[in-house]
């Protein structure tokens, strides 16, 4: 049975290569990133929406910590899919 894959990580160390290491993946598990990746980002949206809505409803007042999760969390979101596919 052939399997097709791509190499997702490769680390070298020059001083111990005993230590070299290979990650390999196959295309199935790269959808499943990608798939996590977009339900993630999903639920950053709806927490956006939330805080939206709330600033829809007259209340105007975002505390700091909403805004700061808001951030780390959209942050978070970029990190994960430029360290898995480029």
């Amino acid at each position: 049975m052939n399997t097709f894959g791509y190499i997702s990580k490769l680390e070298l160390d020059l001083d111990f290569p005993d230590k070299d290491s290979i990650e390999i993946k196959n295309y199935k598990s790269k959808f499943e990133d990608l798939f996590s990746t977009i339900v993630a980002s999903t639920e950053s949206i709806k927490s956006n929406e939330n805080t939206m809505a709330a600033l829809s409803a007259g209340t105007y007042n975002i505390s700091s910590e909403s805004l700061a999760n808001t951030l780390v969390n959209n942050s978070a979101i970029v990190d994960n899919y430029l360290n898995n596919y480029f």
